[in-house]
């Protein structure tokens, strides 16, 4: 009897030990420093703003004869002052100006939704797509919007080459199938917003190191889908005809945010998680009336 309470005590002393290595195990990953799409808040908060600040204030110039590079360069150039003047952000003015004409051609909405937003079914496939086709359209100093290939495709080489991980590409993937699902009115408001909810939920389970570029990537692309999401539902006379369906516009900051994102895989140091908020800003800016008005003048059909 005496040695069966022995074995009972130690046996309790064992369970008691290994609670206690159970907790410590828990904590350690509970206090892991790990990425969270609202770490990400101000990137959000940044683009609403370049969106706000443009519909509200800039004005066209009144010359008549200025060409269509000068017009989207004087807005390259508000725009750049917007985010010098963003509280929190220390920037090399040079640097953001040369990252917005880097994608002001995605200020093109019907180019744009039909190369990059479309897909593949509903337009060509750019079969043959290789790494270095990519990387020769990131190192342009303005990314022909017409040579953007279907960013899904893009997500795919850059995985099959192993410059993403799995779990990236996999996120990456379903990102880009909500996308395309929205630009055909296949899916609802509702529905769209409760997606990008699941996948915000996806991303903050993979507890990516605070020191992960495709994490910080991926996190800002989050971020600013949820906040365009905001604007637009806050701004919906801010297209053209108004907005009735959220998400048609929405798609078009997601897509912007993911051609950003994708180049931080292939031009090693010259873009940075700041590319998906200038990306975004710029694929959406061309929604506003007052810039598609004034683009529409140069005798060209570049908005639907």
């Amino acid at each position: 009897m005496k040695n069966f309470s022995v074995l009972l005590l130690f046996l309790g002393l064992m369970s008691a030990c290994v609670s206690n290595n159970e907790n410590e195990m828990i904590a350690e990953v509970q206090e892991k420093p790990s990425l969270r799409v609202s770490d990400f808040q101000r990137c959000g908060e940044l683009h609403n703003e370049i969106l706000e600040r443009i519909n509200r204030d800039f004005v066209n110039p009144t010359d008549s004869t200025i060409s269509e590079v000068s017009y989207l360069d004087n807005l390259c150039s508000f725009s750049t002052k917007i985010v010098c003047e963003f509280d929190g952000f220390v920037t090399d003015e040079g640097e953001v100006m040369k990252q917005f004409n880097k994608y002001k051609e995605c200020m093109n909405h019907r180019l744009f939704s039909e190369n990059v937003i479309a897909p593949i079914k509903t337009r060509s496939s750019s079969a043959g797509l290789t790494l270095e086709d990519i990387k020769n359209m990131y190192r342009c100093e303005t990314i022909d919007v017409e040579n953007i290939p279907c960013i899904s495709e893009v997500a795919e080489v850059l995985h099959k080459e192993g410059l993403m991980s799995r779990d990236a590409f996999l996120l990456y993937k379903d990102i880009i199938d909500e996308i395309n699902d929205a630009y055909l009115g296949l899916t609802s408001d509702a529905v769209f917003e409760d997606d990008i909810d699941d996948f915000v939920q996806r991303y903050d389970a993979l507890q990516y190191d605070t020191a992960s570029v495709e994490g910080k990537n991926l996190g800002a692309v989050l971020a600013v889908t949820k906040f365009s999401l905001q604007w637009w539902r806050e701004n919906p006379d801010a297209n053209t005809p108004p907005t009735k369906i959220i998400q048609a516009v929405v798609v078009q900051d997601a897509a912007g945010a993911v051609v950003g994102a994708l180049g931080s895989y292939v031009v090693s140091g010259s873009v940075t998680w700041q590319s998906v908020v200038w990306g975004a800003a710029s694929s959406s800016l061309g929604l506003l009336p007052k810039v598609a008005t004034f683009i529409n003048a140069f005798n060209r059909v570049m908005f639907l």
